[in-house]
């Protein structure tokens, strides 16, 4: 029975062996998430299906980070990488550090991306959004564009009141007043 046991061991923890390192951890998968984004203190102009940006305007970037539900592994910590290229052909690019923040999988955050790039060229812009990892493996990217115009002046109305009405009203009632006494 000695026999047995003393082959059996080194036997069992030959499979235990295999068995552990064939299972992937969590840590080591990456996730499976998205990033979609736009730009803060733009309005959309139907006319040139375009966002537009007010020259002068600091450009920010609201975007979203979702682990979608079939997702390996949560999200746990990321980098944002963010490209804006002028009209001119300069590039700035940005990198935005979230390694303290975690998604879970299925969930969805929202982020502002303060770039402190002022909108200085008119004309169409192109960025470029790029999620990684907290140890910057790339995980998904996206790209748009926008364009800077001048800044126009607008008027709105709030409200009309009719006010010569109103005192019209209000002399009236004078009068009629004055008239009974």
């Amino acid at each position: 029975m000695k026999g047995v046991k003393s082959k059996l061991i080194p036997l069992l923890s030959l499979i235990f062996l295999l068995i552990v390192s064939a299972t992937p951890t969590v840590s080591a998968q990456t996730p499976k998430a998205t990033v979609v984004g736009f730009v803060e203190k733009s309005y959309y102009d139907f006319a040139t299906q375009s966002f537009q940006v007010p020259q002068g305007e600091k450009i920010e970037f609201k975007i979203t980070v979702k682990v979608d539900a079939d997702s390996p592994a949560p999200l746990n910590g990321f980098w944002i990488y963010l490209e804006l290229k002028k009209p001119s052909g300069a590039k700035v690019t940005k990198w935005f550090d979230f390694t303290k923040e975690n998604i879970g999988i299925g969930q969805s955050k929202s982020y502002s991306l303060k770039t402190g790039v002022t909108a200085d060229e008119l004309g169409i812009w192109s960025y470029e959004i790029k999620l990684y990892t907290s140890t910057k493996s790339f995980i998904y990217g996206t790209v748009g564009s926008f364009e800077v115009v001048k800044p126009i002046a607008r008027v709105t109305v709030d409200q009309i009141i009719g006010y010569t009405a109103v005192a019209g009203l209000i002399i009236a009632g004078l009068y009629l007043i004055r008239l009974r006494w």
